[in-house]
């Protein structure tokens, strides 16, 4: 009975709506759903807003409007919401405010059938999430209201209301947050890294490198990161100066290294991932001769890594490095790239440098991104990040024990039926990133950019979001402020859901750990009652997890409706909240 009236909640207010006078309509709707400019709202009653989330948790509802006629959408507010039982106020600044906003795509992801497209292109796509301003539209707009409920918010149903102007029309509409009694944990249990290009900020925010405006911006997208449940950082090396001496030796300066290393860690990050070795821009080498960097293209670079001179250079580099590693405490955090989709006639350049980072870097596994086999693949890398769209990797050197099994995902697989990241691919399918990790149990989920915001002719991405053959929105989940004020990148509503996919996975967590707990504790109880109490609760949580099982079936066959996919949340925590403590749950 519990689940059947929860579902019945969730669909009244995911989809209700209202009519204000002939032309404006007004719409609660899933956070999984876009809404586009021709998007239709039906009139139906009483729109509302009702999230329910864990401690240390965000969660967002989105309301649709749509009129026939250029309206202005004037302002929007919240109040604090308030537990009438116990008088506790979450404070209105607990929730942002953002707007969708528009960016054109051009051509639909190739190798993709219709049903898994959301919208045809070309067309204007909503995707970046800025703060709220006011503006004019005709047709359908929507709003984003966010929540965050703290560690040490109590439990319990806290009530408020929302208030829209828009035209002459003042609209409230009532919000209801209910916060379980359980917490997700600060450290997130999947490894996750979307790489974080720091030319790119350079570039689009127009700063000084090392600058102090560079470092405060630095720490604001740390702390971006590790809202949205990143915990693995990646770092080019060139961040550290080689200086070549005259004698042949070379000396190194970690400075601009250890303060980025520091923020990341303050954030509490888990990872340090180091850039590839094997890149043009991988090293900062200053001939001290003449003061000047020495530059490297592909061909250079592989030809100086395999010379003698190379070899020197790279043995002291990453010997140095290890020990500045074992000096900041973070050698046993710290993962190291080679290359990346090392092609078959790379091997033998890889297979060497594996070896210099073992020799001089005891106990640190490499790691690299593969479209190679098993068999082509050995001595290349410790971690094989394999695409989701190939078997996942099974062979996990010795080295490497603890970190467990990686995957990505790319520009160009998986696509189709499998989850892709693309703009123009359902919001679901961001979602499903995280289920389906779990249910193949990965440990590390990685992707080339956080903000590659590298287009062709010095364009930005809110005007163009696809270039060559790369599907939109492959190389970015941020947007970078079209006023270039220090501040942390626009958000995107992949990026929003990609964060409640990793939110889902720690639900999951708590649910296997908390039913295997249960089974062991069983064995050893001797008081019936309290078994028979126990038995029940463990057949139910047991029941949730064959759910999850059944729902997760493949690659390609998982839930990909919104009301399902928050059901299957909601029972989850209903059931986590009643049974990780026996304080109050606040469900009606």
């Amino acid at each position: 009975m519990l689940y059947v009236s929860l579902l019945f909640f969730i669909s009244i207010s995911f989809f209700s709506s209202v009519s204000y006078g002939n032309q404006l309509k007004v719409q609660a709707i899933s956070i999984m759903d876009r809404v586009f400019k021709d998007t239709k709202i039906d009139v139906q009653p009483n729109a509302e807003i009702k999230l329910w989330l864990a401690k240390n948790e965000y969660h967002s509802a989105q309301i649709a409007f749509s009129s026939d006629d250029s309206v202005e959408l004037k302002a929007v507010s919240i109040s604090d919401l308030k537990n009438s039982k116990t008088d506790v106020i979450i404070k209105s600044d607990n929730c942002s405010i953002r707007v969708p906003e528009y960016v054109p795509v051009e051509w639909n992801t190739r190798a993709t059938p219709k049903q898994e497209l959301d919208g045809r292109a070309p067309a204007m796509y909503p995707d970046p999430l800025p703060d709220f301003i006011p503006l004019e539209f005709e047709g359908s707009r929507s709003i984003w209201i966010t929540c965050y409920a703290s560690g040490n918010t109590l439990a319990g149903r806290y009530q408020g209301k929302l208030t829209v102007e828009i035209d002459n029309n003042n609209i409230q509409l009532p919000v209801e947050l209910n916060v379980w009694e359980f917490s997700l944990p600060e450290e997130s249990t999947l490894y996750v890294t979307n790489w974080l290009h720091a030319s790119q900020l350079v570039k689009q925010y127009d700063v000084r490198r090392y600058s102090g405006k560079y470092w405060e911006l630095i720490n604001l997208v740390a702390e971006d990161l590790k809202a949205h449940r990143q915990n693995v950082i990646f770092t080019r090396l060139n961040i550290i100066q080689s200086t070549q001496l005259s004698d042949g030796s070379y000396k190194f300066d970690f400075k601009h290294y250890e303060k980025w290393v520091g923020i990341f860690l303050k954030h509490g990050f888990q990872a340090i991932e180091a850039g590839p070795l094997f890149h043009p821009k991988s090293f900062t080498i200053i001939d001290s001769t003449n003061r000047k960097k020495i530059r490297f293209n592909k061909t250079k670079l592989k030809e100086f890594l395999e010379s003698k001179k190379g070899k020197l250079f790279l043995s002291q580099f990453l010997n140095a490095l290890h020990d500045k590693n074992v000096q900041l405490g973070i050698n046993d955090m710290y993962l190291q790239h080679v290359g990346d989709e090392a092609r078959v006639e790379e091997r033998g350049l890889y297979r060497d440098l594996v070896k210099l980072v073992h020799q001089n870097m005891p106990g640190v596994p490499v790691i690299d991104a593969t479209h190679l086999e098993d068999h082509q693949r050995a001595g290349m890398m410790d971690i094989a990040v394999t695409n989701m769209h190939a078997d996942e990797s099974v062979a996990v050197s010795k080295i490497a024990k603890d970190w467990g099994k990686w995957w990505y995902t790319a520009g160009f697989r998986p696509r189709g039926k499998m989850p892709n990241r693309f703009i123009d691919y359902p919001l679901y399918k961001m979602r499903m990133i995280s289920w389906l990790s779990w249910r193949y149990d990965m440990s590390g989920y990685l992707h080339y950019a956080y903000n590659w915001w590298q287009l062709p002719d010095n364009e930005t991405p809110w005007k163009q979001v696809q270039y060559k053959k790369y599907s939109s929105g492959d190389a970015w989940v941020v947007y970078p402020p079209r006023d270039k004020t220090i501040r942390a990148p626009i958000s995107s509503l992949r990026w929003e859901t990609f964060r409640d996919g990793l939110e889902d996975y720690e639900y999951f967590v708590l649910l296997k750990n908390s039913v295997e707990a249960m089974q062991k504790s069983l064995v050893d109880m001797t008081d019936s009652a309290e078994a028979g109490y126990l038995k029940l609760s463990l057949a139910e949580g047991q029941a949730l997890l064959d759910l999850l099982n059944a729902q997760i079936k493949s690659k390609t066959e998982y839930p990909r409706d919104p009301l399902q996919i928050e059901d299957i949340r909601i029972k989850i925590g209903v059931w986590l909240s009643a049974n990780l403590h026996s304080s109050e749950v606040p469900v009606q």
